[in-house]
């Protein structure tokens, strides 16, 4: 519906995206902090469904460059870590499941 309602002239971006990478992969992360993350030491507690883009170049077979895009404040906020301007500060706090 969207390639018919919006011609491809309209994305030149995406077009780009389309010949230079052999595969763009969207998913949803779920875990358990069980190590240190962010400076922070594990506390145990999960966060569910965080969104990650993956973008992967192939040449010939081989794998030439990889990127991850990890929505990485979701997942902080979800693990009670209060993130802010200053880097050490990455202390948990309470939540209801706590």
């Amino acid at each position: 519906m969207h390639r018919t309602a919006t011609p491809p002239a309209a994305h030149p971006g995406k077009e780009l995206v389309r010949r230079l990478v052999d595969e763009v992969v969207n998913a949803r992360g779920s875990g358990t902090h069980l190590g240190e993350w962010l400076g922070q030491p594990a506390t145990g507690r999960r966060f569910e469904h965080v969104d990650e883009i993956y973008i992967f170049t192939v040449s010939a077979g081989r794998l030439l460059a990889a990127v991850a895009i990890e929505d990485n404040l979701a997942r902080a906020r979800q693990l009670g870590m209060r993130i802010g301007a200053d880097p050490t500060d990455h202390e948990p706090r309470p939540t209801e499941n706590s």
